[in-house]
């Protein structure tokens, strides 16, 4: 059987990159649905918001950018750790990067919710690894 993700859910405020992501994520045919929003503020209404049905939407994947405008990932970490369990997906949230100091990994890895970075801008390859190791 194929792996695959119910939702992934990406968050970055560069609509190229989040559009590079997604043909290569649906190339893999790796997720049912695979949304796209361009900051934290975004994504933290989006997994808050109710869908038919009275579901929340609930991301197995996450895949978060550190620098954005309005709320940063670290910001938006900050608040997705306050949120009530229900609007959390799968829990993997993986950072998306295009360079990453040593600080900013410790303070990920701090968090307990980060399981890993991706240099941007993702591959075909690192995304199909990033199936075969969380789907």
């Amino acid at each position: 059987m194929k792996k695959k993700f119910n939702r992934i859910l990406l968050v970055d405020d560069d609509s190229a990159t989040n559009f590079l992501h997604s043909m290569i994520l649906k190339q893999l045919d790796c997720a049912d649905e695979i949304v796209a929003v361009e900051n934290g503020l975004q994504a933290l209404k989006y997994l808050q918001r109710a869908e038919s049905g009275g579901e929340f939407p609930r991301p197995d994947l996450i895949l978060l950018d550190i620098n954005m405008p309005r709320m940063n990932g670290w910001e938006f970490l900050k608040e997705y750790i306050k949120l009530e369990s229900r609007y959390w997906g799968g829990k993997i949230l993986l950072m998306l990067t295009a360079s990453l100091s040593t600080e900013e990994m410790e303070l990920a890895e701090n968090t307990g919710l980060i399981h890993g970075f991706i240099k941007k801008p993702m591959t075909k390859t690192i995304a199909q690894k990033l199936i075969d190791d969380h789907a």
